[in-house]
Formats: C-alpha cells, structure tokens, sequence
C-alpha cells in the first residue's frame, strides 16, 4: 500500500507541474508576435491600369528597426508611409515594437513601387503579424492609413477593384473618402462584395473580426473641469464688457467685430461651450484693448509695456517653481507658459526690452502689440485655475519629460518629411514650430516642448489627411476625426484623466464644422494629437491594495489546488491504514 500511495503521489505531482508549465508556455505564447512570415496583397493603379503586387512581413526580436525591400524599386513615400503603417498597427495590437524588428517585402510588377495607399494594408499585416493571425487570402484593400487610424482616400478605385475582380478576390475594402463614380463602380464591381471602411477598427473588423470598441454617444465632461472652464470663459467675457465700456467713443470696423465676437461669446456661453466662448472673448478683448490704446503716446505705452513686462516675470517664477504630478497640472503649465511667452514675444525685443525700460530710451513701440502681449498675459492668469483640476498621479520628472520631447520632435518631424512629399513649399509655419520646440528643448522646457512638438505633428497631420478628400468629402472626414477624437477622450476618462486641451478643442471642432470646416480639421487635429499624453508618463503606484486577475493563474491555482486535495486524502488514507495494523 505504501508503495502505491507513493507512486501516486508521484504522478499526480507530475501532472501538476506539466499543468504549471502548459499554461505558462501558452500565456508566453499568446503574447508574443508570430514569426511566420504574413502575406496579403496590394491594389496599385499604373495610369488608368489597376495591378496586384505581393506583401509580406516577418517579425524578429529585435530593437524596433523597420525595415523595407521593394523589387522593383521603391518610391520614398512608400519607405516613410511604412514606417508609419507600421507604428500605427503596434498602437492598435497594444505591443511594444522598439523589441521586434520589422522586414516587409513588396512585390510588383509596375517599374517602381510608390504612393502611401499601401500604408493601409501595411498596417493590416503588421497587426495579423504581432497577433498571430492568418490574413483571409479572399479579401484586398486599399487606402492610407492616417493619424487616429483614420483611413485615408486614393487614387484609381474602379481600377484596383477591377483588377481585384480578375484576381478572383470576393471582396475589396475601399476608403470611405474617396471619390469615384458610384454608378460605373456599382457596374465594375459585380460579383465582388465593395465595403467603406473609415477607421482602421472597421478594417480589423472586415478582415480579422476583431470587434468594433462601442462608439461614445456623448462625453461627460469631468465636473471640476466644466466649472473651472465656466469660470475662465466669464472672466474673459465680463472683461469685454468692460473694455466695451471703456472703447464706447471709438467707431470702427475693428469695434464691430469685437462687439459681434462678443454677441457669438455669450451665445456660446448660453450653449455650455466654454472653451468657444473663451476663445472668442479673447480675440474680442484684443480689440478693445487695441482700440483703448491707438490713443496712447510712446510714453504712456511704454508704461504699459513695462508693467506687462514685469507681471510676466513674476508670473513665470511662480509658474517654474511648481512641481508637476498630474497631467492635467502638466498641461496647465504648458498652456500657461505659452501664454506668457506669447505676451513676452509681443513686447518689444526680449533682448533689447529690460535695458530700454530701465533707461526710458526712447524706440517706437506698437500700440497693436503692446494690446496683444495685455490680454495674452491676463489670458495666463486665468488659465492657470486649471491647476485646480485633480487628476492621477504620474511620474512627471525631467527624465520622463525629455524623452517625451524627444518622441514628439521624432514624430512631428517624420510627420512633416511626409506632408513634404505632397507640399514641398507652403509649410514654413510647421517647420517654425518645430523649430520652437527645439529651442525649449535645448533650454531644458521640456513641456512645452512637447505641446509645441504636438501641435507641429497635428498641423502636418492636417496636410496628410486632407490629401486627395474632395470639398464635399470635408463633412465626412471631420465627423470621423470628432467620433475618434471621442473614442480617445472617452478612454482617458475611463483611466481617471481628463485631457484639458483634448476635450476643449473637440468641442470647438463641432462648433466650427459648420462655419469654418477647414480650420474644424485643424483642431480636430489637435483633439486627437493631445488627448492621450498618459503614453510618455508612467503612473505612480497606487497605496491601494489592487487585485488583478488572470485567467491563466486561475486555472493553474484551481488545478493546483484540487490536484493538492487528492494528494492529501491519499495520504491520509494511507495513514488511516497503518494506524489500522498497528491496533
């Protein structure tokens, strides 16, 4: 009997590590990217002719180098398109890529492989690759892939769906932005199932059945945020009235537009959509206050430049001396602090302005700028209630800031490179501030660097998403970049943030669709750009005592301990036994 308990014991202990290490070896499994080479193929378009070309993908460890082989050869749109394919579809799969290397090849049959409507499906393998998923070999796509993944218009899409058609493909996912011909699609397409895709989520969705995450019906806006934001914008619109009071002599077009940026501020305000009125208040408060001073004389401006001058420096050490923890403090010291320097900037030369202050040395200054650099800095003052805003907290010290600034400045300049290729000249602005995030890099202002960094990407972005999107396509697309822009917000109040400038701009990205639908575009942009800077920053651990639960660890433990139970009545059996033949 001994013997046997013995021998079972044995084996059940065996069977449980055997357990132990299955679940362990497939937990690892799961997690790590396929290296089986992942093909599908493209749609290219050689003049009015739509071709085939083969895509394939291998994934290794590695140190996050991407890298492109093309026969024949390779347009540099398709090498920087890649490359931001690939980073889009390493977001999505919630994989770090900077430890797999990336080899992607090209087949074609055209002279040159060029034009980012490859990016798309590019993404599409990259994901199939780091999720260890087989493509369907029955479905082709074509299209960009663009920031938020949105997917963005081509060119030639009666021509690629009829190649596609020849290749026996039975359906084609094509960009919902496009613009062709319904009816001669509809008469090229028989046969073959034509499906709009708009974002990347409903390309996993066509092709790999990867669910579509809900959309957001309406964002709640975290409640100290609505107050405090309320709060800004009737300060910045009871000034008007006072500055309308104090301009009642002066009639001009500049007082008409102030008064009527007035009128549409507390319409705004009626509205709850502070962020607007906020906005329009301020441009209406520059006016007056340029009206108040087109009367003042060197002296008396110059009296006024001083006392701006002074309130900014003192406003800016108080600003250095706090300590960042959370990110909406993070972004209320940017905002602050561009202010400041946008005020300062405004004043006469930074160089020159103490000296000439000090020794009332006389220079002609600007009644226009002196206005501006007033009401940028008294914007700063009441911006910084944010600061107020209670959020999580985050490791926000200056290593974790620098390598945020250096992965902006990355991504916004990669973003430019390829805005480039479309519109060599016409984006100096974008270029200068990214320039300007630099110089506070180089200064050691690392927030502000990312913030400018930011804005640098999102102007570039702009450019790369409205490529070849018609006039009447413009509705769709802003639509689109509200609904991701939600979908993100929406995720950062799950996690406990609230993106300050992200909500403020998707707000008054709905309220421009309308009036001003291209610059809607631009803070669209922005909205998506700055609503998710909880990527650069890891969170402090939480004093809470916190339970996570996995389902591997599960099994392994009630395996584990039902294994433990039959090796403990065993035992007992067996001890029962010899307490029998020792009686």
């Amino acid at each position: 009997m001994k013997n046997s308990s013995v021998r079972i014991v044995m084996l059940l202990l065996i069977l449980l590590v055997v357990i132990i290490l299955a679940s362990l070896t497939a937990s690892v499994a799961t997690a790590q990217p396929t290296q089986d080479t992942v093909h599908t193929q493209l749609l290219t378009v050689s003049g009015n002719e739509g071709g085939i070309a083969d895509l394939y993908l291998t994934v290794k460890p590695g140190s996050g180098s991407v890298f492109l082989e093309t026969q024949p050869l390779t347009k540099l749109d398709t090498q920087i398109s890649t490359r931001f394919a690939n980073s889009i579809a390493c977001k999505y799969a919630k994989i770090d890529c900077t430890k797999y290397d990336f080899f992607y090849r090209i087949k074609a049959n055209s002279g040159i492989v060029g034009g980012p409507s490859a990016s798309a499906p590019i993404a599409l393998v990259t994901y199939a690759a780091l999720t260890s998923q087989q493509l369907d070999e029955n479905v082709v796509m074509t299209g960009t892939i663009n920031p938020g993944g949105l997917i963005g218009s081509v060119e030639g899409i009666q021509s690629k769906i009829l190649a596609a058609k020849d290749q026996g493909y039975n359906k084609v996912l094509i960009p919902a932005l496009s613009t062709y011909n319904q009816t001669e699609l509809q008469e090229t397409a028989k046969d073959v199932e034509v499906v709009e895709v708009a974002t990347f989520e409903e390309v996993l969705y066509y092709t790999l059945a990867v669910p579509i995450p809900p959309s957001v019906a309406e964002i709640q806006p975290h409640p100290q945020y609505s107050e405090i934001m309320e709060d800004v914008a009737k300060k910045l619109c009871n000034r008007s009235k006072e500055l309308d009071e104090l301009t009642r002599k002066f009639e001009s077009s500049m007082k008409e537009d102030a008064i009527n940026k007035t009128e549409k501020a507390f319409a705004e305000l009626e509205n709850s959509n502070y962020y607007s009125a906020a906005s329009l208040c301020f441009g209406a408060n520059v006016d007056f206050r340029r009206l108040q001073l087109s009367d003042y004389d060197q002296a008396e401006l110059r009296s006024v430049e001083k006392k701006t001058y002074v309130a900014i420096e003192k406003l800016e050490v108080q600003l250095e001396r706090k300590t960042l923890k959370s990110l909406p403090e993070l972004e209320t010291y940017a905002i602050v602090k561009e202010r400041l320097l946008d005020a300062k900037d405004s004043l006469t030369d930074d160089n020159l302005l103490l000296p000439l202050l000090l020794a009332n040395v006389t220079q002609n200054l600007s009644y226009l700028d002196t206005a501006y650099a007033v009401e940028r800095y008294y914007s700063a003052i009441v911006w910084s209630d944010f600061f107020a805003l209670k959020g999580p907290e985050y490791d926000i010290d200056d290593s974790h800031l620098k390598e945020g600034c250096n992965r902006k400045i990355q991504e916004a300049q990669s973003r430019l490179d390829y805005a480039e290729l479309y519109f060599p000249f016409g984006l100096d602005n974008v270029q200068t501030e990214l320039d300007y995030a630099r110089e506070d890099h180089n200064k050691q202002d690392y927030a502000l660097c990312i913030f400018k960094a930011s804005k640098a990407k999102a102007d570039a972005s702009v450019i790369i998403s409205g490529i070849s999107v018609s006039q009447d396509k413009l509705e769709k697309l802003i639509e689109i970049k509200v609904n991701v822009s939600a979908k993100i917000i929406q995720d950062q109040i799950d996690k406990g943030n609230f993106p300050i400038l992200g909500y403020s701009y998707y707000e008054y990205t709905q309220v421009l669709a309308e009036s001003d639908p291209l610059l809607a575009l631009t803070f669209g942009e922005y909205a998506l750009e700055l609503s998710n800077l909880d990527m650069y920053f890891p969170r402090k651990e939480s004093t809470n005592f916190d339970i996570s639960i996995d389902a591997n660890m599960i099994i392994t433990f009630s395996l584990g301990f039902v294994a433990g139970l039959l090796v403990a009545v065993i035992l007992l059996k067996s001890y029962s036994h010899k307490k029998e033949k020792r009686k």
